[in-house]
């Protein structure tokens, strides 16, 4: 399959870094390579940095042999791609973190998704495996949602998802009601 992940033509791209080819690809692919590898920076702000496409970052660390089993979804064949992003949207991580750690677009995560037989949107509280008591306890103790995400990993609206499920009444935006 062709290169799959992003768009074409998208993101902001210096002249001077537009194509790459035969050994300055390869050179290239490496220099990214090794520092992904100390870094482990995510591949959208990797892309920043060398001024690049994140499609284009992801697919010349995959050309030079970097695999990985965390959050970027490194993986050698596009249905264990698609099974990581799965399995990372399984556990409460939003589209958005998904496009910034992996440096797939969000399209072609919906995509992946689906190949997996995943339906992107925000999953039943029930398909996640965490204790909702403790959230609704300190949710109605005064901590805000935000908080309780960043606290559990989960993405903000899968907390507040787990709670409406879950029946805790919602406190209206910008603090807590008198």
């Amino acid at each position: 399959m062709a290169v799959w992940f992003g768009c074409p033509g998208t993101g902001p791209v210096a002249e001077q870094h537009s194509r790459l080819y035969g050994q300055q690809r390869r050179e290239t692919a490496q220099e990214l390579a090794a520092r992904f590898l100390r870094s482990r920076t995510p591949i959208q702000e990797l892309a920043n940095e060398v001024n690049r496409r994140p499609a284009q970052v992801r697919q010349l660390l995959l050309e030079a042999g970097v695999r990985t089993s965390d959050a970027t979804c490194l993986r050698e064949t596009v249905d264990e791609t698609a099974d990581a992003v799965a399995h990372a949207y399984g556990r409460g991580r939003s589209m958005r973190e998904l496009a910034h750690e992996t440096g797939i677009d969000r399209r072609t995560l919906r995509l992946l998704l689906a190949q997996a037989g995943v339906e992107s949107g925000i999953p039943p509280a029930t398909s996640y495996s965490i204790d909702v008591a403790p959230l609704a306890d300190a949710y109605l103790a005064g901590e805000t949602l935000r908080a309780l995400a960043t606290s559990s990993g989960l993405s903000y609206h899968v907390i507040r998802t787990i709670l409406l499920d879950a029946g805790v009444p919602l406190r209206k935006r910008g603090g807590a009601q008198p």
